[in-house]
């Protein structure tokens, strides 16, 4: 993927939309090398000097992404590795969604007050707060005090 960007930045350009939300759950994964891996792609994607005005343009891209991917979960049963993705997704989502926060200003924000209400749920929350899984209460936490902090800014 870095090899396609660095050839045509424009290439990406109508694609965008589609991609920024997943490229930037990339960039929280938990696995080191894919975050390191999609970080620098995206930095040599949008140049620095433009990279806020892109994620402005961009941001109701990525949340309505989150939204898809943390909805689409049911309460079937799972096999192990499903359990482990559908874990693994809702880390990146969290953390990808406290990153989104802290990356935009808080007018920037407050323009996607009503989308960030429809991502993070009280249900999220609370399935989230009473994960047995310390990483995704931790994230989940961590989002949480991100929220906090942008309102109260």
């Amino acid at each position: 993927l870095d090899k396609l960007i660095k050839v045509d930045r424009k290439l990406l350009q109508p694609y965008m939309k589609q991609l920024i939300g997943y490229w930037w759950l990339l960039t929280a994964d938990p696995a080191e090398e894919v975050k390191c891996k999609a970080t620098l792609c995206f930095e040599e994607a949008i140049p620095s000097k433009k990279r806020q005005t892109v994620l402005n343009y961009l941001a109701p891209s990525i949340l309505q992404t989150l939204y898809k991917i943390l909805n689409d979960n049911d309460d079937t049963q799972h096999t192990e590795e499903e359990s482990e993705r559908i874990e693994r997704i809702t880390i990146s989502s969290l953390t990808c969604l406290k990153s989104l926060l802290a990356t935009l200003s808080p007018s920037q924000n407050s323009a996607l007050t009503e989308q960030y209400n429809t991502v993070v749920t009280a249900k999220l929350c609370e399935q989230s707060l009473h994960s047995s899984l310390p990483q995704i209460r931790n994230s989940i936490h961590k989002l949480l005090g991100e929220i906090c902090s942008s309102e109260s800014t």
